[in-house]
């Protein structure tokens, strides 16, 4: 098998079928789709077995609903493609990426093929993996020529099954977010050579009912723990000046962590999520990163945001995303 696609899913009896039939478009036998079902709760595995039972391509696996990180996990153990890639169930392909990736992958050595970006070129990791490592994590580095690229996504890339196996590279359980960034994070230590296309197929789901548009309390606790497993891979991958990456990295975390207590929630959830923020700044590293507040390369509403976080100032803020948010989606 040359190509595997996996597809955590839960409850996405909405879209999944539109998700797994945007692959199917594509007549090639020598793809797989691997669909996870995260112990849905809705309609979502009957729909699955219905279209599995028309395409044998379409292979279904079930477990207890362990999120989105595990099932990825589980996908990438019963895959059999050569190269992996990760389609969300709320997602779909507008055109089959297949065939450009044949034909990337017999002009060029890839380890990783990643697509949607801004430019097109070979890269060798050696001699830009800390700009990657810096565009992954939403840094702006030095004239980072990557930086607007989908580094953060595991969805917008082709990934060498071998490398990822013997290599150990999994989806940290432990993250609600940053789940992505971190397995691309390790994915390129391992890696030698990356191939950036500008072809653009994916299109992305904006579902008001994903886990990442809800309010989960939990997030400021996985992002101090996605900041010290990031710490450690610095080091391990020997960067002279991985404490200033890292505490780079924190001041993205806190902006990520304050955006949930602005205008997504109503003013109870509001309250909850400023509550498990304001517990998160009080600790260690961020009581340092705001200290040190190195706002070179964030535009003017990050360095706000900041500012109130470091004088736990917010209320305004939250009061005025509300009153941009009303206003934008009127227009």
């Amino acid at each position: 098998m040359k190509y595997s696609v996996i597809v955590p899913v839960y409850n996405a009896e909405k879209f999944i079928q539109r998700c797994i039939n945007s692959v199917l478009s594509d007549s090639r036998d020598d793809l797989e789709i691997i669909v996870v079902n995260d112990g849905s709760l809705d309609n979502s595995l009957e729909i699955i077995e219905k279209i599995a039972s028309t395409d044998l391509r379409v292979k279904v696996h079930s477990q207890k609903n362990r999120g989105v990180s595990s099932a990825r996990n589980y996908g990438i153990e019963k895959a059999s493609g050569e190269w992996l890639t990760f389609l969300d169930s709320d997602d779909f392909y507008v055109t089959s990426p297949f065939h450009m990736f044949d034909e990337i992958l017999e002009s060029e050595k890839s380890d990783i093929i990643r697509f949607g970006c801004t430019s097109q070129q070979y890269v060798r990791m050696i001699e830009h993996r800390k700009e990657l490592f810096l565009a992954t994590l939403q840094i702006r580095g030095e004239e980072n020529c990557f930086y607007n690229n989908h580094f953060a996504s595991a969805c917008y890339a082709l990934y060498n099954a071998q490398l990822i196996k013997k290599n150990g590279v999994k989806f940290d359980t432990d993250l609600v977010m940053g789940e992505d960034m971190f397995f691309n994070l390790e994915y390129i230590s391992c890696s030698k050579t990356m191939y950036l296309s500008t072809f653009d197929f994916y299109n992305y789901t904006n579902n008001e009912e994903s886990a990442t548009k809800k309010l989960n309390t939990k997030i400021p606790v996985a992002d101090h723990i996605f900041q010290y497993k990031l710490l450690d891979l610095l080091n391990k991958n020997g960067y002279s000046d991985s404490n200033d990456i890292f505490y780079k990295s924190v001041l993205q975390g806190i902006l990520v962590c304050c955006n949930t207590c602005f205008h997504r929630y109503n003013l109870m959830d509001y309250k909850k999520a400023k509550k498990s923020f304001l517990d998160l700044i009080k600790q260690e590293p961020y009581c340092s990163a705001l200290e040190k507040m190195n706002c070179k390369g964030l535009n003017f509403y990050n360095m706000l945001v900041l500012f109130g976080a470091k004088h736990q100032f917010f209320f305004p803020g939250y009061i005025l995303r509300k009153a941009a948010t009303k206003i934008f989606n009127k227009s």
